[in-house]
């Protein structure tokens, strides 16, 4: 049995909506991501802006059947996947 795509949409958006909780706890500071400057505003911002993306996808994939919405994740996940990565400050990379 092959599931429906209103189940796939279903799910995606359910895996996203933990994503964007994770990003936001990462940045309110309830999720450790390893050794930092010390910088909150940094660690806010980057959890504020990723959370934001991930809830927006998940509105869309869930309220939404359509195909744009699918490609669109799609490139977003791989956007943030492959290029999309802070390099580390000079103090950060004599650790």
């Amino acid at each position: 049995m092959r599931p429906t795509r209103r189940a796939v949409r279903s799910a995606a958006a359910a895996i996203a909506g933990v994503m964007a909780l994770i990003y936001f706890a990462i940045g309110l500071g309830f999720l450790d991501i390893g050794a930092s400057t010390g910088d909150t505003t940094f660690r806010f911002t980057f959890g504020a802006v990723a959370g934001g993306a991930f809830l927006l996808g998940a509105i869309l994939l869930a309220g939404f059947d359509r195909r744009w919405v699918c490609v669109l994740g799609v490139a977003f996940q791989i956007f943030v996947s492959s290029g999309c990565r802070r390099e580390p400050s000079p103090s950060e990379s004599r650790l």
